[in-house]
Order: C-alpha cells, then structure tokens, then sequence
C-alpha cells in the first residue's frame, strides 16, 4: 500500500479530527503532516498505527489495523486453547474486558468488541437506510479458526470485530441460494456506508466473500 492509498483509507472521523487539531489543509498529505507535528510523531505522511492511535486519544476513531501483524496491537492479544471442530476457546476475563452486547435499530442484540460496538450500531442502521435492505442474519462474535480449520488461522470474528450478513444471500463468489447476485452487490450502498467508516468487504477479495466485513484491513 503506497502513501497516498494510506490517506484515501483514512475516514471522515479520522479527518474531522485531525482538522479541529490542526486546521484545514490543502491535501491529505498536508494536513497529515501538520498533524503529526503537531503530536510530535515522525512526520513522515503515513497515517499508520502510531498516527492513528494519536487521533484516538483526540476523540477520534479507532485505529483500523492493517494486516494481522496490528489486530493484537489494537484489539488487544487474544489468550485461547483449541476447541473442537476448528473453535477456540478464549480465556473468559479477556472476553468479559472486550465484548460487550450492543442492540441494533432492529431490536437484535449482537456481541461484538467493545470499540466497535457502537460504531457498527450506527453504520448498520446508516446502511440499512441508505440501501433500502436490512439483512435478517447478523453474525458476529464466533471465537473459531479460518474456515472453520485448525490448520489456518483465527478468524477476526474471534476478536468480535468482523461480521457475516445472511450467509445464503450473500454466498461466496458474489451470488445468493439459487443463482444471481447477492442482496450486498444488488444493495451496494449498504457497502459503501461501513467503507466509509473504514470497515472493508469481502467481496473485494479475490474469493468474493460477500456475507462478510470486518474492521481490519
């Protein structure tokens, strides 16, 4: 990822921030740079960890970790044992400090990590509007590998911070049960709500993993 795909990820909150911090700029990278001065950061234009883990301290958003090597850094380490059938086990005083049970516009509650939660509240609701579509299954917090093995590794449903929206309407490969395009790619605005709070889509991905999203990239 270049310099400047760094600052066109960075969301309207991270920005919003950074402006009552340091004032309006010509361009990204500007005002990038001036924040990092202004925090005493190495000024370099990058908006990675440290910088945006300074915007979080300034009432802005949670960082959004980039690669697995960041999730532990941001969401915290995650301490299991293996389960069966490709489930973990998380340690129970570690799932008491970072989930939490939020309740959506819907009436549904879901789990997910407790620096999330309400941000997906907002963003699910602001998507269901916008779209015009209200998924009926919400699947979130699952302590479980990759596909359900062993042998890959865990799934960020594990740290609460990715969802899947009904599975048999938004199946892998960019389709629903029975043929034609999944609710998601019929509904796109719902996507483009939770992008622009920095949560990426599976079915982006080469695999076309439509039913899932996460707040990691």
């Amino acid at each position: 990822m270049s310099r400047a795909e760094a600052q066109a990820r960075l969301t309207a909150g991270q920005i919003d921030t950074m402006q009552r911090a340091v004032g309006e700029h010509d361009s990204r990278d500007a005002l990038v740079r001036a924040y990092q001065t202004a925090r005493g950061l190495a000024v370099d234009g990058w908006p990675g960890l440290a910088t945006q883990t300074a915007i979080h301290a300034d009432g802005g958003p949670v960082p959004l970790p980039v690669g697995r090597s960041q999730i532990a850094s941001v969401y915290g380490a995650l301490p299991y044992t293996e389960g069966e059938r490709g489930r973990v086990n998380v340690a129970p005083a570690w799932v008491r400090d970072h989930i939490v049970a939020v309740e959506l516009h819907t009436g549904k509650r879901v789990r997910l990590h407790r620096l999330v939660a309400d941000e997906f509240a907002e963003a699910f609701r602001l998507a269901c509007e916008a779209s015009g579509y209200t998924p009926a299954s919400v699947q979130t917090y699952v302590p479980r590998h990759t596909l359900w093995d062993r042998a890959k590794p865990l799934s960020l449903h594990s740290w609460g911070i990715a969802i899947d929206f009904d599975p048999s309407l938004n199946r892998m490969g960019g389709t629903a049960t029975g043929g034609g395009p999944s609710m998601l790619r019929q509904h796109p605005e719902f996507i483009e709500v939770f992008k622009s709070y920095g949560w990426t889509w599976g079915g982006d991905w080469r695999m076309r993993d439509d039913m899932h999203i996460q707040r990691a990239s």
